[in-house]
């Protein structure tokens, strides 16, 4: 096999040093390799790969990936899926409550209100919710925050006030280790094709600590970040952060600031019983089948949108991409997804305090294998010791609506305009779908059409907030399709009660 690394920037010492582990052959140029590697699926040599891409290679990047990450958006999807499940809801066991600000800024300022009310009427103290802020396009910790009270929202939005972000529910019973550290989970995730959907969960990850004893929320601790947040990026400038001793050349010690995934199952293992490792993997076996499968409609999206000549092909594990979930697990074991990473770092080193890089026993061991072995299995490898293949999980068959409605979007915007209106869905697209989709052509009358296409734009307005702009994505399309279906065409589905997603299947089928 031969791989080309052009395009790899931060990627490159893992790639290459899975390279070496495989044998595989470095090439120069793309048009020579069988593997392509990017670093960033935003970038224009991603694009450019895509369009010129050969049938039989691969590419380390999923179009749309980038977009589907960001924090604000993966909410949105998660909150899409939630309103097509029934009373089961699975993602609600993993996924923390979350608002997108500044559209559900009133639904965060009642709760933190709500907090003051039960705190004034209470002659105890009562234990306030707390609340935890993210910019959406931040990363390593930065512009993160605490929230218990109003003035805290107030002056966020005073200082950011155009900023799209999300707020969530803080755990505020983690599971803690030793001095009452707490830490989170970096699980690494390869998603090997879209259509169909193939998921594998590396059995080795990263576990970050924080450098300061947790202690529940308080006012007068919430911005103690080195006790609530995991980061690696924050936590580094700590005295107190401890570096595994790379002279002892075993990367499972069951000590130091970051730490394998197999060193904490065994100290897991070895403490107070409750910890059941089966239980462990089934949890990370549910987050990663449950956010991958709402995130992959958009991935097929992107993908039919592209300028590649070979989309089948790029559907069918002609691009694959390793993802990081970031997991915390709570007092009782239990595992909570806090966000998504696209890019997940593959740096094999860590900073000095006096400056400069020495090699990390802990990073180049998990990495390695996180890239290792996942080129393994995109080469064709059925077996593999350091994946395993993710499972269904039941509660996801409602999204496969999502399926019929990739396959509308696509056709009604394939070959549509250039750059500047690409995929806009524009009035006159609103009227054409209209006229597709009535019973026997039926005629409408066109001020009726006009009327619904304005409130579905006021909409999708108010929805975006801060995100909008002209372009039409995936569930733009699908709500345009529900309010024909519920407003302009009501006489072909006659039964109110029927739920969105059986609404948008009658008209389209």
């Amino acid at each position: 096999m031969k791989i080309c690394l052009q395009n790899a920037n931060s990627l490159e010492p893992a790639a290459r040093l899975a390279s070496e582990n495989l044998g595989w052959k470095i090439c120069l140029h793309e048009k020579n390799a069988d593997v392509l590697i990017h670093a960033l699926s935003t970038a224009n040599a991603l694009v450019a790969s895509i369009s010129t891409i050969k049938r039989t290679q691969k590419v380390s990047k999923i179009p749309g990936s980038s977009e589907t990450s960001k924090k604000h958006v993966l909410a949105s999807l998660f909150s899409r899926a939630q309103s097509l499940m029934d009373e089961s809801n699975p993602i609600s066991k993993f996924w923390p409550q979350t608002f997108v600000l500044p559209q559900e800024l009133e639904a965060v300022s009642t709760i933190l209100a709500e907090n003051n009310q039960n705190s004034s009427k209470s002659r105890k103290k009562t234990k306030k919710k707390t609340l935890i802020y993210k910019p959406s396009s931040g990363s390593q910790g930065e512009g993160i925050s605490l929230m218990q009270d109003p003035s805290a929202l107030r002056a966020i939005k005073a200082t950011r006030p155009h900023q799209i972000s999300i707020v969530q529910d803080y755990i505020p019973d983690p599971l803690l280790l030793e001095n009452k550290m707490k830490f989170d989970l970096r699980i690494y995730v390869l998603v090997s094709s879209v259509e169909p959907l193939r998921i594998h969960l590396c059995k080795e990850g990263l576990v970050r600590f924080a450098t300061s004893e947790y202690a529940r929320p308080t006012k007068s601790n919430l911005s103690d970040t080195m006790a609530h947040l995991t980061n690696y990026s924050l936590n580094k400038r700590s005295k107190e952060y401890e570096h595994n001793d790379a002279e002892e050349h075993d990367p499972h010690l069951e000590s130091g600031s970051k730490r394998t995934l197999t060193s904490l199952i065994r100290t897991l293992e070895k403490g107070p019983s409750g910890f059941s490792s089966d239980k462990f993997w089934s949890d990370l076996n549910e987050i990663s089948y449950g956010t991958m499968k709402t995130m992959s409609s958009n991935f097929k999206s992107s993908i039919l949108s592209s300028e590649g000549s070979h989309k089948i092909s790029l559907l069918n594990s002609g691009c694959f991409q390793i993802f990081g979930l970031d997991i915390l697990l709570d007092s009782d074991y239990n595992c909570y997804l806090l966000e998504v990473n696209s890019s997940p770092s593959m740096r094999l080193d860590h900073e000095l305090d006096s400056g400069g890089y020495i090699p990390s026993i802990v990073d180049e061991h998990i990495k390695s294998k996180v890239m290792t072995s996942a080129l393994k299995i995109v080469a064709g490898e059925v077996s593999n010791e350091d994946y395993v293949d993710v499972e269904p999980v039941d509660g996801y068959e409602c999204l496969s609506i999502m399926d019929s409605v990739v396959e509308e979007y696509d056709t009604a915007f394939q070959g549509k305009g250039g750059e500047d209106n690409h995929n806009k869905l524009t009035n006159s697209m609103f009227r054409n779908l209209v006229k597709k989709y009535s019973s026997r052509g039926k005629r409408i009358e066109g001020s009726i059409i006009d009327l619904a296409y304005q409130r579905w734009n006021i909409n999708r307005v108010k929805k975006k907030g801060f995100d909008y702009d002209a372009y039409s994505d995936l569930w733009d399309f699908y709500d345009a399709l529900l309010v024909i279906g519920r407003e302009v065409l009501p006489r072909e589905n006659p039964n109110p009660r029927k739920s969105d997603a059986e609404v948008i299947q009658n008209l389209i089928s």
